[in-house]
Formats: structure tokens, C-alpha cells, sequence
């Protein structure tokens, strides 16, 4: 829909020379950052069906790009889009 539009916009540039399943993996990761800010590794993986070394792997890329960050202590803390994430997807 509009939301995977909008995601798909803000990876544009940083998914150049990834496989289309890599791309809509990241897609999925951050629609379900969107909907649950402060959301844990273990509990992303169950939302998409990737093994969690490979999430991991996703997680840094997005987290390397500036567009989701952690948040909070290591045992209790999150993920979340950034603001310059969020204000992307918003307009």
C-alpha cells in the first residue's frame, strides 16, 4: 500500500546491488518498526519469517544508513525508525 510505498522511497538509495528479496525484507523489518516502535530482534523475526543471524545482518545495514536506531538498554531497549525516517515516511 501507501505505507510500503513511502518505506521503499527512504531505502532507495541504500539498497543499490541487493537482491530484490534482500530489499523487500528491509521493506518488511521497517513497516513493522512503524507499527511498533521499540520492537526486539527476537520479536521482529517473528513478524518475518528470517533467520536471526541474517536479521541481525539487515538490522545493522538500516542501522548503518540512519534509518533505524536502538534505543534504551542493551537487555531492555529497541528499535525505532529515526525522526529523519519517520518525517519521510509522514509527508
Amino acid at each position: 500500500g501507501r505505507l510500503q510505498g513511502k518505506i521503499e522511497g527512504i531505502i532507495e538509495g541504500i539498497t543499490e546491488g541487493i537482491t530484490t528479496d534482500v530489499k523487500d525484507k528491509m521493506i518488511r523489518i521497517l513497516i513493522v518498526l512503524y507499527k511498533e516502535d521499540g520492537i526486539r530482534t527476537g520479536d521482529i523475526e517473528k513478524h518475518i519469517n528470517v533467520p536471526v543471524k541474517t536479521l541481525e545482518r539487515y538490522i545493522k545495514h538500516l542501522k548503518e544508513t540512519g534509518i533505524i536506531e536502538f534505543q534504551g538498554a542493551n537487555k531492555t531497549g529497541g528499535y525505532y525508525l529515526t525522526r529523519k525516517a519517520k518525517n519521510k515516511i509522514k509527508k
